[in-house]
């Protein structure tokens, strides 16, 4: 998948809608939210003031005068991309998972 690709996968939904998307019940309880998800698995949440917030294990980016949604969505890229490569690549070639070498020695 490219980042173009990953960016116009983007849709709105609610966190609620998301967690039965995903298959994961943890939102069911919490006050709604809107999240922006991309690739069906990955989501930028809306603060509700014009905002957006990344959080990527402990690591979290707002946006702000200086850090822009663009800004946001590359780094979610650059993560998804890290989590999803090898079924990506396999998805844009054409490659089944044996033809695939792995990184690691």
């Amino acid at each position: 998948m490219t980042y173009d690709d990953f960016v116009k996968s983007r849709r709105e939904m609610t966190n609620r809608e998301f967690g039965r998307l995903v298959k994961d019940s943890m939102w069911e309880d919490e006050p709604e939210q809107t999240f922006l998800v991309y690739a069906d698995s990955f989501y930028i949440s809306a603060l509700g003031d014009g905002r957006y917030d990344l959080l990527i294990g402990n690591e979290e980016t707002i946006t702000s005068d200086t850090t822009s949604l663009s800004d946001l969505e590359k780094q979610l890229f650059d993560y998804a991309q890290s989590e999803c490569y090898p079924e990506w690549q396999q998805r844009d070639t054409g490659l089944k998972a044996d033809d695939v070498s792995s990184p690691n020695p």
